[in-house]
């Protein structure tokens, strides 16, 4: 967990600059929230637009890490391609 949020963290830093790290959660049962909010006073378009890039990022950092992803109240659709992109199903790990 430690080398999550600091490795995410270094890439927020660099790919979303406008971003702060909200990371929290269950760490006894190894389940970490990890958002990126806009930073006040910062521009949001720039911000919404490097999304994408720092989403893909952070999943490959996941999984690198030898993690996998989860959602408490399903996945949405705005996550749909991330895991279809994933080499393995994260539910299968």
């Amino acid at each position: 967990m430690p080398e999550l949020i600091e490795e995410g963290s270094a890439l927020v830093g660099r790919l979303a600059p406008e971003g702060d790290v909200v990371s929290y959660g269950h760490l006894g049962d190894g389940n970490l929230h990890f958002n990126v909010s806009q930073r006040p006073g910062t521009d949001a378009a720039a911000f919404l637009a490097r999304g994408g890039p720092l989403e893909h990022a952070v999943f490959d950092l996941v999984d690198r890490l030898g993690g996998s992803i989860s959602a408490e109240h399903g996945i949405g659709r705005l996550k749909t391609a991330e895991f279809a992109r994933a080499p393995i199903p994260w539910n299968c790990r």
